[in-house]
């Protein structure tokens, strides 16, 4: 697995990790404690215990994250494997706090057959102390035959609603640092980075990017831009915090139909749509934090 090109922050970071202490970890096992029903309950880190971070100014931080989330893509657009993703964030000085599912990203959990929906990850980077938490989306078949077939012909609606929130999207918990979403058709080719938000508030984001279904000239070779999608948000821990649900969510619409509403609430994001027969919402999870 590569390292990434931020491990430039030079040998004189990596002399203060050495300086304050730190033996950085393989694995953050004692962090997480047995599985629930509802998920997994994540222990905070004790950060008395870590070094202070390097990296305090506030652009710099953000564009630190920025470029580490978007390699953490690129592992995860060529392997669609959590635990590649997890060896290259420990590679680049992070804590991974989430359990590892070969093929897709922690325990696989949804409410709609037509997605796969990635229960969220965390992970801590240790550079700015920060944590990273990180959501996929992946159109599931019939056959070789993508479900978002099914609306082709009909053609798409609304853009979509992406949500990933720690409990309401609003908790005085955490201070939101920043948010990417990434997306690919079926070819595992990136349509688009999306780095503007439709919302977001302490502890969430939430995107509306707009789907396309595609072809050529022909009308052959169908391909749709959101085949999946990759997201994540940085938060800060103010505490305290506890029990906090980490949810990521998706609403897809199609036949030209129309959002009519959506927003934070207590259980992520509520969407509603002027025609519920041709939307529907899908989430993970969700898991806990702290």
């Amino acid at each position: 697995m590569r390292k990434s090109s931020l491990v430039l922050l030079t040998s004189a970071i990596i002399g203060l990790l050495l300086v304050s202490g730190f033996n950085r970890p393989a694995t953050a096992a004692n962090s997480v404690t047995p599985q629930y029903i509802t998920g997994t309950d994540f222990k905070m880190l004790d950060t008395t215990k870590l070094p202070s971070p390097v990296i305090t100014d506030e652009k710099e931080t953000k564009i630190y994250l920025d470029k580490l989330v978007t390699e953490a893509y690129e592992v995860w657009l060529k392997e669609k494997d959590v635990a590649a993703v997890n060896d290259f964030y420990r590679e680049n000085n992070c804590i991974v706090l989430t359990p590892e599912k070969a093929e897709v990203y922690g325990e696989v959990s949804s409410n709609n057959t037509d997605v796969t929906m990635g229960t969220p990850t965390v992970v801590y980077e240790m550079y700015s102390g920060n944590y990273i938490i990180s959501a996929t989306m992946q159109w599931n078949k019939s056959g070789s035959t993508p479900k978002w077939m099914n609306d082709f012909t009909g053609g798409a609606g609304d853009a979509e609603v992406v949500g990933l929130s720690l409990g309401n999207g609003a908790s005085s918990s955490f201070t939101n640092k920043g948010y990417l979403m990434f997306t690919e058709d079926k070819n595992d080719v990136n349509t688009g980075t999306i780095t503007n938000a439709q919302d977001w508030d302490n502890s969430g984001v939430i995107f509306r990017p707009q789907d396309v279904f595609l072809s050529d000239i022909n009308g052959q070779n169908k391909n749709y831009n959101i085949d999946g999608y990759y997201i994540s948000l940085y938060v800060k821990y103010n505490g305290p915090a506890v029990g906090v649900p980490i949810f990521s969510q998706y609403g897809h619409s199609w036949t030209k139909t129309a959002i009519g509403s959506w927003g934070f609430s207590t259980g992520g994001v509520s969407i509603s749509y002027v025609d519920s027969n041709y939307a529907w919402k899908a989430s993970s999870g969700p898991k806990y934090f702290n």
